[in-house]
């Protein structure tokens, strides 16, 4: 039997997200190939060609002036020129965050790295990604979504961009405020990537994309911040397609936010809640990056109901159909995403619970964030008369099926099934390592391989055609129909035939309210699983 792999929350979640700067700058692949020449509307950039997938790379290059000394807590500027040219062979730093029993990163690190087949071939989608972390921790070079292999393989330009995290990212608190109503809002981070967006409608055509047809993609916080994106009139016009994986519209209100910043303050030193506005806020601006990630109380951040970024009215938007930015939408949950919480294999938080305690909570909590963060926003969304098609799946790969079997090995099948993030290495056909180091030889092995093949390049093919044109429908594969609250086709479910390996692409017909859901819930389920649920689903729209 293959031994347990047990990790903390941040050290697992990091390594999901890549790991610290150093290790991230030695996984690179170093080329003889000659340096591929880029001028942006700033300066040059030298890229290069990866030496295992023939595609073209440019990584660490900025898109905005560094958020540091007086721009800490500011909205991004533009990227400064610069003379000559800037060696973008190396991603940048991370944002600091917590990660490995450490603060990592730098506050200088808003930089974007860009991947294209090594063609003469233009006018490109452009496929962004924003990648995942509870808006705590994560990278945009991350060893499960690296994007050389979509750019191959889907004939697609990659962007993937950093953002601010923690509290330099998402920080309301008004003794900050200089009249300024972008800086004012608080929301940094999401600000950073529609920053992102905008250097990418001014540079992109550089490398041979399409500024016309952009597809957002992102991955739980990724996806979170997406979804703000729709909310945003600042991001109109930016980008033209998106897709959620395992996301929540969930956004916070001004008194949320005003009590997350006092208690980050109280954590780095109680006695400045007596100090004046001003001493306040040179207190902040004088702390350290370091202090500031230790201090934070908050392990998920979400953006605020600014006004600004986001209007006062946040998600009631989208069931009122107000929301500005009405693309074609891709959105979809893994059948087990809480397995990645109370799994022993994974981060193991109900040690003290039965195995048979730890599947009720997975079971319902992981239905809840399908029912809310899939089928309820599908449905809201689709009810709006101008709003593009919704396309909507199920990921179902590690889950056991009809007979009880699973593609996992005989150690892990009855206690992990498709878990949060198991997705995004479908997505990217990254298999190197399970979130760590050579966690392939327990999970992703020789024998469900042709599988996990089968299965991505499928969900390749639809993602692909989506970004294209913004239908994922491709020849040879099961019509994926769009989300329709008065039809039976709901959601494409996506797994493996484990009698021949071959992708399993099957419709799903019913549709799940967190309403219903929590009626549910009461009637079927007893404490304590039941008293966890709930404290699960209140934290996790927290």
């Amino acid at each position: 039997m293959k031994r347990l792999i047990v990790l903390s929350l941040t050290t697992l979640i990091w390594a999901c997200s890549g790991g610290d700067s150093d290790s991230v700058n030695s996984n690179q692949e170093t080329s003889s190939a000659p340096p591929i020449t880029i001028e942006l509307d700033s300066g040059t950039v030298v890229g290069k060609v990866h030496s295992e997938s023939d595609v073209l790379e440019w990584l660490g290059i900025p898109y905005a002036q560094p958020p540091v000394g007086e721009l800490r807590w500011k909205a991004p500027q533009p990227v400064a020129a610069w003379d000559g040219s800037i060696n973008t062979q190396v991603a940048g730093s991370v944002c600091p965050q917590f990660a490995g029993g450490e603060v990592v990163g730098d506050e200088d690190c808003l930089h974007i790295n860009v991947w294209r087949p090594n063609t003469e071939e233009t006018d490109l989608p452009v496929y962004v990604w924003v990648h995942p972390g509870s808006n705590t921790i994560g990278t945009n070079y991350s060893f499960i979504a690296l994007g050389d292999r979509i750019a191959q393989d889907s004939n697609v330009i990659v962007v993937a961009m950093s953002y601010r995290l923690g509290a330099l990212g998402w920080l309301y608190f008004e003794p900050l405020h200089t009249g300024d109503a972008l800086s004012d809002s608080g929301n940094f981070g999401l600000l950073d990537i529609i920053q992102g967006l905008d250097w990418i409608q001014n540079n992109i055509g550089s490398f041979g994309g399409d500024v016309d047809n952009v597809i957002v993609t992102g991955e739980s916080a990724g996806g979170a911040n997406i979804m703000s994106l729709l909310l945003s009139g600042h991001a109109s016009g930016l980008f033209h397609k998106a897709i959620i994986q395992s996301g929540s519209p969930v956004v916070k209100s001004l008194d949320e936010a005003r009590n997350q910043s006092r208690q980050l303050l109280e954590n780095l030193d109680s006695s400045q809640l007596m100090l004046s506005d001003h001493e306040q806020a040179q207190f902040l601006m004088n702390t350290s990056a370091s202090e500031l990630v230790l201090a934070q109380s908050v392990k998920a951040l979400r953006a605020f109901a600014d006004g600004t970024v986001i209007p006062i009215a946040g998600t009631n938007l989208f069931e009122t159909g107000m929301y500005p930015n009405k693309v074609p939408i891709i959105v979809g949950s893994t059948k087990d995403e809480f397995d990645f919480y109370v799994s022993p294999l994974v981060l193991n938080s109900l040690p003290d619970h039965s195995q048979e305690v730890r599947n009720d909570v997975s079971r319902y909590v992981s239905d809840f964030w399908r029912a809310y963060g899939v089928d309820d926003f599908a449905t809201e969304l689709s009810s709006a008369p101008d709003q593009p098609d919704i396309y909507a799946y199920r990921f179902n790969w590690g889950s056991k099926n009809e007979d009880g079997q699973s593609p996992y090995p005989d150690f892990a099948k009855d206690v992990l099934g498709a878990h949060h993030v198991l997705d995004v290495s479908f997505v990217f056909g990254y298999w190197d390592r399970w979130f760590t180091e050579g966690g392939t030889d327990y999970f992703f092995t020789e024998e469900n391989a042709e599988g996990r093949e089968n299965l991505s390049n499928a969900i390749t093919a639809y993602f692909a055609a989506f970004a294209h044109t913004g239908n994922p429908n491709v020849a040879n594969q099961t019509s994926w129909e769009p989300f329709a609250v008065d039809g039976d086709f709901k959601a494409l479910e996506l797994d493996v035939d484990l009698n021949d390996n071959s992708a399993k692409l099957t419709v799903d017909t019913e549709v799940l309210s967190s309403e219903d859901l929590l009626e549910k819930l009461t009637a079927e389920v007893d404490d304590p699983a039941l008293s966890i649920v709930q404290e699960e689903i209140l934290r996790w729209q927290d």
